[in-house]
């Protein structure tokens, strides 16, 4: 038996409905990030053990940690964001 979201609403006298709309929505967006999180995390993880084999500047560091805080969150990048994200990769995938 399904239940529709105007019956759940009523059930539990709340906006549920939106609630699972959302999560629905940030689970979509960290499936569809997911190559980016993980490449996020190498970058950051090598570079607090001081392993990686480029420099990045603290500024771009700053800018990763928070793209990558973002999408583990469920929102996508911005365009900027996820350009920068996308260089940095781009350079540990060619290593």
């Amino acid at each position: 038996m399904r239940v529709g979201n105007v019956c759940i609403d009523r059930l539990t006298n709340r906006k549920m409905s939106e609630w699972f709309r959302k999560f629905r929505t940030k689970r979509e967006n960290i499936i569809r990030n997911r190559r980016t999180i993980d490449g996020l995390d190498s970058i950051l993880t090598a570079y607090q053990s001081s392993e990686l084999p480029f420099q990045i500047s603290e500024n771009d560091i700053t800018r990763l940690q928070k793209s990558f805080r973002r999408m583990c969150n469920g929102l996508n990048p911005t365009r900027n964001q996820e350009q920068t994200a996308e260089r940095y990769i781009g350079m540990i995938d060619c290593t």
